[in-house]
């Protein structure tokens, strides 16, 4: 009896460890030990807390104090020109930081980020970096920089830096945002200018733009497998984001896309535009809008870039060794294409 009874212990947990390890996430990784502390450099409060009016030495002062950044911010993002003399400079950031609209911008961005109350946020974008040293240990951690672009860039990440404009995340529902015009801002932008697509928007522009070299253009398919690596790799740094959110997407949008899954891939294949280099079909299917080209109006936009996750995901749930540098790497995405089963 007692044989027969740690027989059926045994086999008790071995099926326990079997599920265990059916169920393990390979995205769940431990970052205890990485020591990491980004810098995070607020033009935001710097430029608009001056003393513009009565401090005609404001622009060497900043200058002066964050040096290759604010060069960077007045040429880059304000679009100043680089051959003005300190006084004409003087003079356009007074321009700016004084303008009666980028004021009140700054202190709707200032009730949501100004001061500690964007610390939550510094800390989110310091474990998804601690996360990238994981998966990337030889590559930079750039700086932080805040600041009011007036419109001109949501995200702008290099080497160095990974910029972010928060005038683009005072809420969809703001009075200032509802006043934009909708033909400069159309409603599905305005929809996604919340606090909460902050974080994933920095971490996706970084991954995008620090892995562009390996973006294939030769056709629709090679585009999709290039943006599902960037979500895949997203996933990997955010994981506790729901998936939504990370395509910046509503809970109902991202419902519709699971739901129609099968019949958006029926509808590729069937019509043989997964190999096709239009890049006006191209740009249908991953470019942003009030829904995909082709697709029905109640349809998402960026289609091809959900679908692209999917082919990367179940590639990566068969190959689970295939290292994260590998798999953005990867040139041959007909692999991709072979690991995909559509869900039913």
């Amino acid at each position: 009896m007692k044989k027969y009874n740690s027989r059926l212990l045994l086999v008790f947990f071995i099926a326990i460890i079997s599920l265990s390890s059916c169920n393990n996430d390979p995205l769940d990784i431990d970052i205890s030990d990485i020591d990491l502390t980004i810098e995070l450099i607020r033009l935001d409060e710097a430029v608009f807390e001056k003393n513009w009016k009565e401090n005609s030495e404001a622009n060497l002062e900043l200058a002066d104090q964050y040096g290759d950044y604010y060069d960077f911010y007045i040429h880059f993002i304000l679009n100043n020109p680089q051959n003005q003399n300190n006084e004409q400079m003087q003079l356009s950031m007074l321009r700016f930081a004084m303008d009666p609209t980028m004021r009140l911008f700054y202190e709707a961005e200032s009730e949501l980020f100004g001061e500690e109350r964007f610390h939550p946020y510094l800390i989110e974008l310091e474990e998804a970096f601690k996360r990238f040293n994981y998966y990337f240990p030889n590559e930079d951690i750039p700086s932080i920089i805040l600041y009011q672009s007036g419109f001109n860039y949501k995200i702008v990440p290099n080497d160095t830096l990974l910029g972010i404009g928060l005038e683009w995340y005072i809420g969809s529902d703001n009075k200032l945002i509802r006043k934009l015009s909708n033909q400069a801002f159309p409603e599905f932008e305005k929809r996604k200018m919340q606090s909460e697509y902050l974080v994933v928007d920095a971490v996706k522009g970084f991954l995008k733009v620090k892995y562009q070299g390996y973006e294939q253009m030769d056709n629709l398919l090679s585009v999709m497998v290039f943006y599902g690596k960037i979500l895949y790799l997203t996933d990997a740094l955010l994981p506790n984001k729901k998936d939504a959110l990370k395509m910046n997407y509503s809970n109902a949008e991202w419902e519709w896309l699971q739901k129609n899954e099968k019949e958006i891939w029926t509808y590729l294949a069937e019509n043989n535009l997964l190999f096709s280099n239009n890049l006006r079909l191209i740009t249908q299917w991953v470019n942003d809008g009030p829904f995909t080209t082709g697709l029905p109006q109640e349809s998402t936009s960026r289609a091809g870039i959900y679908m692209g996750w999917q082919l990367v995901k179940q590639y990566m749930e068969k190959h689970p060794d295939t290292s994260m540098e590998a798999l953005i790497k990867m040139k041959d995405y007909n692999k991709f294409l072979s690991a995909y089963k559509p869900k039913k």
